[in-house]
């Protein structure tokens, strides 16, 4: 039998993407504050910045900073959301076999054969255990 090769790494696209999201939330949020501590302290009175022209061209090149940093982060979420896609979908493809593994068990197929994940998944400990129990219930 030849084998399968699936092209989507959206499997269980709620899981995948909701996983994804939430570990982009998190960094986001820690570039938020990043970026909140240095506009605070861009704003802070520091003695040498007290010359007008001085402060104009260290506020100008701050705010250029800032926005460098916004696009490096946007860069950097669109990276990890990818890179949330690609791991989680190690994990929903093996919970997308299991399921489909369950419904032909479910549906009275009696000739199936051993449910098989991918080498060095991590739900291999529980297809293991699906299999012994569908040969105890034979």
């Amino acid at each position: 039998m030849a084998k399968k090769t699936r092209l989507r790494f959206l499997v269980k696209p709620k899981l995948q993407i909701g996983i994804t999201l939430e570990i982009m939330m998190i960094l986001a949020m820690f570039i938020a504050v990043l970026i909140g501590f240095m506009y605070l302290i861009a704003n802070q009175n520091v003695p040498i910045l007290e010359n007008f022209l001085i402060r104009r061209q260290f506020e100008a090149g701050m705010h250029t900073f800032i926005y460098e940093l916004i696009g490096m982060a946007v860069v950097v979420l669109i990276g990890v959301f990818i890179f949330g896609i690609y791991v989680t979908h190690r994990i929903a493809g093996s919970l997308f076999a299991i399921e489909r593994y369950l419904d032909q068990l479910l549906e009275g197929s009696s000739n199936i054969e051993d449910l098989k994940l991918r080498k060095n998944s991590d739900l291999q400990p529980l297809a293991d255990r699906i299999n012994r129990l569908r040969k105890r219930l034979n």
